[in-house]
C-alpha cells in the first residue's frame, strides 16, 4: 500500500498541501475498507461459513463431508438410549441417509437439468447442494443434546422413536429449504420455459430424497423401529 506524502506537489514544483490531504484521505479510506472487510471475514462463524455459497467445487464437497460429520453427532446422541454398539450404530445410521442422497440422487439431477438444457451448471448446483447438506448436518447436531436428553430419559420407546424421527424430519426440511432458495436464486431472469422445467427437476429431486432417507434409515436406525416399524412400545 502506498504512503502519499504530507505535501503533494505539480509539475512545476509547487506544493499543494490540499492536495497531499485529499491523496491521504483517499489512502486512508482504503485502508479502513481493506481492514474493514478482513475483520468481517475473521468475525464469521464457522457455522456460517459452511451455509454460504461462496467457493469452487472443492469447498462444496467439504460442505457435504461435513454435513457427514455433523450428523453422525445425532446418530450418537440417538444410540445413548442403549449404549455401547448402539453408540457406532446409530452414528452410522443417521449420516448414511444423508450420504445415499449425496451419492445417488445428486448426480441424477444434474444428468437430468443437463438433458433439459437447463442454464444451470454442475458447480452451481453442488455448491447449493453442500449448503444445503450443511444446513442438514447444523440442524441435527443442534437437536443432539435434547435428542440425548429425552432419549435416555424417557420411559417409553415409542416417544423416544417419535422424538428422533422428529428431528430427522426437521433437519431433512431445513436442508431442502436452502438447497430450493439457493437453486431459485440462481434461476431469476431465466427463461420461462427452462426455468419450469428446473422447478419439475428440483421437486422430484427433493421427493426423491425424502423418499431414500426415510428408506435407508428405516434400515440402519434401530431407535425408528417403533415409530415407522411398529415396534415394541
Amino acid at each position: 500500500m502506498a504512503i502519499a506524502s504530507s505535501v503533494a506537489s505539480d509539475g512545476d514544483g509547487v506544493a499543494h498541501p490540499r492536495k497531499a490531504q485529499r491523496a491521504t484521505f483517499r489512502v486512508d479510506l482504503d485502508a479502513d475498507e481493506v481492514l474493514g472487510n478482513e475483520l468481517h471475514d475473521e468475525e464469521e462463524s464457522w457455522a456460517a461459513g459452511l451455509l454460504n455459497d461462496r467457493g469452487g467445487l472443492a469447498d462444496a464437497v467439504g460442505r457435504m463431508v461435513g454435513s457427514i460429520g455433523l450428523a453422525a453427532i445425532y446418530g450418537v446422541a440417538l444410540g445413548a438410549r442403549e449404549g455401547g454398539m448402539a453408540l457406532a450404530i446409530h452414528a452410522w445410521g443417521v449420516p448414511a441417509a444423508l450420504l445415499a442422497v449425496l451419492a445417488l440422487g445428486v448426480p441424477a439431477m444434474l444428468i437430468v437439468l443437463a438433458l433439459f438444457d437447463t442454464p444451470l451448471r454442475a458447480g452451481q448446483v453442488a455448491r447449493c447442494v453442500g449448503c444445503g447438506a450443511a444446513a442438514t448436518g447444523l440442524t441435527l447436531a443442534g437437536l443432539a443434546p435434547a435428542a440425548a436428553l429425552f432419549v435416555v430419559t424417557s420411559e417409553s420407546h415409542g416417544a423416544a422413536a417419535l422424538v428422533a424421527a422428529l428431528g430427522l424430519a426437521l433437519a431433512s426440511l431445513v436442508g431442502a429449504a436452502h438447497l430450493v432458495v439457493g437453486l431459485a436464486r440462481l434461476l431469476d431472469g431465466v427463461d420461462r420455459s427452462k426455468r419450469s422445467w428446473a422447478i419439475v427437476v428440483l421437486s422430484g429431486f427433493v421427493l426423491f430424497a425424502a423418499v431414500l432417507a426415510v428408506r435407508v434409515w428405516q434400515a440402519t436406525v434401530p431407535i425408528l423401529d417403533a415409530a415407522l416399524l411398529g415396534g415394541a412400545p
